[in-house]
């Protein structure tokens, strides 16, 4: 059986989103764009893909600055922005 990885990753029951890492003229990290979500993403949060393809992270998840500035891989809890609604966030570099 040949499983396609995207495949798997947009069929997904995990909500899933890809970004491009946006990082200022000293080259941190200071906020990311939407690239890709699947659409469990979208049941989770709420969102739309397409509403936020190419719109910046934080707009959405304003409680994940602090991990955005320290760029390291980071489980937290983040409170959507805009939503009463709880959502575990990892960020991988």
């Amino acid at each position: 059986m040949d499983i396609n990885y995207r495949d798997f990753v947009m069929q997904s029951m995990d909500g899933y989103a890809l970004h491009k890492i946006i990082c200022d003229k000293n080259g941190s990290p200071i906020d990311y764009i939407f690239l890709e979500v699947n659409t469990a993403f979208e049941r989770y949060t709420g969102l739309e893909s397409r509403k936020i393809i190419g719109k910046k992270l934080l707009k959405f998840f304003r409680k994940l600055r602090v991990i955005v500035l320290i760029g390291l891989p980071n489980m937290v809890k983040s409170l959507l922005a805009g939503k009463k609604k709880n959502l575990k966030v990892m960020l991988i570099r």
